[in-house]
């Protein structure tokens, strides 16, 4: 059911991505910069149709799968670590700190070459650069190699990493504090 929910978001926002794409890649002072993003639809819609508004789909796909591949990577440290605890014992903050932050940076190694793919076919002048996605692709590792498919990916992980971090850092304390919070109220309540 989550696969579907974040294809349909995906499909819902790719034309808001590929207006933001657009935006980035000229400056707002560029003659024929986009000047809001209704004014970028109707140009996308008006140039190239609503084919042009769903460019770069089919590799944003991929990015629904990086969130499945980051927790199956972060389920199956988190077994392993606590595996190693004796009774009693819990995971630290400085483990789970540990394991957002590595299970997020493999994550982007598996999937990150979406985002410049995508990229790619969401410019001006893509449709005259490109015929679809295995041109992108090809062309991609013909003129730039293996790399082409990373760029970008230092400053995206310096985007993301804190964020996870404190997400997982939040939701494992939250997890682990509140139900002894209620116990704790419930317990109280009853003496009363």
């Amino acid at each position: 059911m989550g696969s579907w929910i974040g294809l349909l978001t995906g499909a819902c926002t790719n034309p808001i991505w590929v207006v933001k794409t657009r935006m980035l890649e000229r400056g707002a002072n560029h003659p024929s910069a986009y000047r809001s993003m209704t004014q970028g639809l109707l140009h996308v819609y008006e140039t190239r149709g609503l084919k042009g508004l769903w460019a770069g789909f089919i590799p944003s796909t991929l990015g629904v799968a990086h969130g499945a591949v980051q927790f199956a990577i972060y389920e199956k440290m988190k077994a392993r670590k606590s595996a190693q605890l004796t009774h009693g014992e819990h995971l630290s903050n400085w483990d789970y700190i540990y394991m957002s932050g590595s299970s997020k940076l493999l994550a982007g190694a598996i999937t990150y070459p979406y985002q410049p793919i995508r990229a790619r076919m969401q410019r001006y002048d893509a449709a005259q650069q490109y015929n679809g996605l295995v041109d992108v692709l090809r062309k991609t590792w013909k003129n730039e190699g293996f790399l082409a498919f990373y760029k970008g990916v230092v400053p995206n992980t310096l985007r993301v990493i804190p964020t996870t971090v404190v997400t997982f850092l939040v939701y494992e304390n939250t997890k682990f504090f509140l139900p002894r919070i209620f116990n704790d109220a419930v317990m109280a309540h009853e003496e009363d």
